[in-house]
């Protein structure tokens, strides 16, 4: 990818899932963190609090990690699954009164949004609509994907998530080591 297509990219994300996975990721790390360094150490209770913490910025940052990008193709990030779609094999993009947002492929398959999941406040926002109106206009634009490329999927990655989840499991196995 050359420096021109970096400055087309777009990313759509509800500004609440920023703050967030920010706020969950500073308020369970310092408890995971906390828990390990100034808990006594009689047993591996403070550790599963650890493994506790640690996991739940891995759920956090999964979830709320949600996105569409806009480059020169559609990436739809869920928190496991990352669909790639090209333009051109956009039939729909939708979003229904509760605030979901969905795109149909060509081959008939649905693609739901995490990052534009049903929201109550939604209703009276519109950010689902509003993404769907960018990603409409950037299929109208027309362009973007090369012949040849068709719709796949990837796992999604998260780093900070992934990283929270190795702690995670480091944390279990050390308490159960020590002894709970």
């Amino acid at each position: 990818m050359n420096p021109a297509d970096k400055s087309d990219t777009e990313v759509l994300r509800r500004k609440s899932f920023r703050a967030l996975s920010w706020g969950f990721t500073l308020l369970f790390a310092a408890g995971g963190f906390a828990a390990m360094a100034f808990v006594p150490r009689d047993g591996g209770g403070p550790l599963i609090g650890s493994a506790a913490c640690f996991g739940m910025v891995a759920l956090a940052r999964r979830i709320f990690g949600s996105s569409i990008v806009l480059g020169e193709q559609l990436k739809v990030v869920n928190p496991l699954v990352t669909h790639h779609v090209p333009y051109r094999d956009i039939r729909e993009v939708a979003s229904n009164s509760r605030g979901t947002l969905t795109v149909v492929t060509s081959s008939g398959r649905f693609i739901y949004s995490t990052g534009f999941g049903g929201s109550l406040i939604d209703h009276y926002v519109g950010t689902a609509d509003r993404a769907a109106e960018r990603i409409n206009a950037r299929r109208r634009r027309g362009g973007g994907s090369k012949a040849g490329v068709h719709e796949r999927r990837a796992l999604t990655r998260a780093w900070v998530a992934d990283t929270c989840s190795v702690l995670a499991v480091l944390c279990a196995i050390s308490a159960a080591v020590v002894g709970v």
